[in-house]
């Protein structure tokens, strides 16, 4: 199925056996244990019967239900470092828990050039280690300071419906990438080597927020999250293509808000552009 949304205008936890473990805040080896398939993740969990946080270790599939009330996925991205938790888990000071490239050793300095996510915990700006989903992030990983050829894309998750519920996931998590146009409220990079083209663009246009992934061959495939913030009479939308760069797990989606929310910035897709002028 080929989508473009943007042609027109651009060119409570499900029920499972949960293996609870007891909290040793000096000895924790996190994903390491024995036992643990790959389908198997480490969260801080919130137990509402005794009002308190501990550890457990569930499947990765549950992982999208139990983040819905506050759980916090411990060492996500597997680098050895934990971002602050209710638990006390770990070493707690990642500044980055979905990349594994970003974390103390590394200087917890990446500047972000540009960020998609749903901002669901009601503050400005995405908050890491919170309800807030990452969607995409440019990462300066060549700490220059600009956008330039060997920075990197790194993509979590997508929503699938407008009130910031229910999301799929990407299966390609990173991507280098190099600079294509960018301006203060548009980016566009070009995934490294990539033939046919592979485009990833962030931009706060025309009345509209948007994140779109595009692949050039016989037309263009794209995965488009679009959020109407005027009242210039589009709809909010989002086309999820399982072909597109980042590979969505699917499946292939074209939903359009039937609702008139235009005017009205919605949580499900927030934008962010740190430019400083134009490269």
């Amino acid at each position: 199925m080929t989508t473009c949304l943007l042609s027109f205008i651009l060119v409570s936890c499900e029920s499972e056996e949960i293996e609870a473990q007891s909290i040793d805040k000096k000895n924790i080896d996190i994903n390491k244990k024995a036992g643990n398939g790959p389908d198997r993740i480490d969260i801080c969990h919130y137990d509402e019967d005794t009002g308190g946080w501990m550890q457990q270790t569930v499947s990765e599939k549950s992982w999208e239900d139990h983040s819905l009330h506050g759980d916090q996925w411990l060492d996500r991205d597997g680098d050895g470092f934990t971002a602050a938790n209710e638990c006390g888990i770990g070493s707690m000071d990642d500044c980055d828990d979905t990349d594994a490239n970003v974390n103390p050793d590394s200087g917890c300095d990446a500047k972000i050039f540009a960020i998609a996510y749903s901002n669901l915990n009601g503050e400005p700006g995405f908050q890491e280690n919170s309800a807030d989903v990452l969607i995409s992030k440019l990462v300066d990983f060549n700490n220059d300071g600009v956008v330039s050829a060997g920075d990197k894309v790194i993509t979590d998750r997508y929503p699938l419906d407008f009130n910031g519920t229910s999301f799929g996931s990407f299966t390609l998590k990173e991507h280098i990438i190099e600079p294509n146009r960018i301006t203060a409220n548009y980016v566009v990079v070009i995934i490294q080597g990539s033939s046919p083209r592979e485009v990833l663009d962030w931009g706060i246009i025309n009345g509209l927020e948007f994140y779109r992934e595009s692949y050039y061959q016989n037309g263009i495939v794209t995965t488009d999250i679009v959020d109407s913030v005027s009242n210039l009479g589009f709809l909010d939308g989002f086309g999820i293509n399982t072909n597109s760069p980042s590979k969505p797990e699917g499946p292939s989606i074209i939903i359009s808000d039937i609702i008139d929310n235009s005017g009205v910035d919605n949580s499900f897709l927030d934008v962010d552009i740190f430019i400083d002028g134009s490269n």
